[in-house]
């Protein structure tokens, strides 16, 4: 799995919460990449119409109110592929290469089924009361 769940996370957040004018270079320094990572992962979150942004502007806003933004959608609007995949050009002459996908399709199809039931009941208010919490506790 790679890091782009994350950081959309951090995106929706520091949108949400951040009463400063934001640019992808701002948010980048927040997450410790590239302005142009952070525009790519912007326009996955405009194509699943988490975000929208005010015409000539970097000004974004959530389409969804976050206390119903689930983090199944924003997993989904980042990651066009499944979590795990299974390889496809085993040796079919081999007894382990001819049953591997037989084998681990179902139990992949289960895991993420799992986890979309999982992802679906936390909410990105929760994660970012979970940051007010962590931030409050620490200082």
């Amino acid at each position: 799995m790679d890091t782009k769940f994350s950081v959309a996370l951090h995106i929706l957040i520091m949108f949400s919460e951040t009463t400063e004018k934001l640019t992808s270079e701002k948010i980048a320094k927040s997450v410790n990449t590239n302005p142009s990572h952070i525009r790519k992962i912007i326009t996955f979150l405009k194509k699943a119409n988490l975000l929208t942004r005010q015409k000539g502007t970097f000004e974004y806003s959530l389409v969804k109110d976050k206390s119903v933004l689930n983090l199944f959608d924003i997993y989904k609007a980042v990651n066009q592929d499944k979590l795990l995949c299974t390889h496809q050009n085993s040796n079919k002459n081999c007894p382990v290469g001819h049953s591997i996908n037989k084998v681990l399709d179902p139990i992949i199809i289960e895991a993420e089924k799992e986890l979309e039931n999982y992802l679906s009941k936390i909410f990105l208010l929760d994660v970012i009361e979970k940051i007010r919490k962590e931030i409050t506790e620490n200082n």
